[in-house]
């Protein structure tokens, strides 16, 4: 059975003209609230840079800022509410190097970029023996890469909305 993404995947399916590679980590052992921190940290970002921060983190260099679930976190030194959630960072390092694999068997370049990342709360299984009455943690974590576009068509197409809102802005004017 295939994982309904939720984000439009078009582009990355098989065959040619796949501009995109993802991958999807269900029933992950790691904390639902830390990865939604994670998630929100490495969004839009390179995947080479994202994968350099997130071993940062493990190495207690750089912490994650705690945005949302951020009740009784401690501030650390020019972030704010901030932990380092070192088995979230982990698992997410796994996830993140799968896509790269798959974004080669695909023939995408080496320069790509995180386009779509986000984690939902998944099934909650029961805990054995003494501890029954509670449920484990579990998180599924997706990811959807694609290849960076260069600064030429960057440029580009920044200078075209520029240009369209100068004529937008020169339609109302006249008007």
């Amino acid at each position: 059975m295939s994982h309904k993404y939720a984000c439009s995947t078009e582009g990355s399916t098989e065959g040619e003209g796949s501009i995109k590679a993802r991958a999807v980590g269900i029933g992950l052992h790691i904390s639902s609230k830390h990865a939604v921190e994670v998630c929100s940290l490495l969004r839009k970002k390179s995947l080479g840079v994202g994968i350099a921060m997130l071993e940062d983190v493990i190495k207690e260099r750089q912490p994650v800022p705690f945005r949302r679930y951020k009740h009784n976190v401690g501030h650390r030194k020019g972030v704010g509410a901030g932990r380092y959630p070192k088995k979230a960072c982990g698992e997410i390092i796994r996830l993140l190097k799968a896509v790269r694999s798959n974004a080669s068997v695909k023939g995408l370049s080496e320069d790509l970029a995180i386009e779509h990342i986000c984690s939902h709360k998944a099934g909650r299984v029961r805990r054995y023996g003494r501890h029954s009455g509670r449920s484990a943690k579990r998180t599924t974590v997706e990811v959807v890469v694609a290849e960076n576009k260069g600064k030429e068509e960057k440029e580009k197409s920044s200078k075209k909305r520029t240009a369209q809102k100068r004529a937008e802005t020169g339609n109302e004017a006249s008007k």
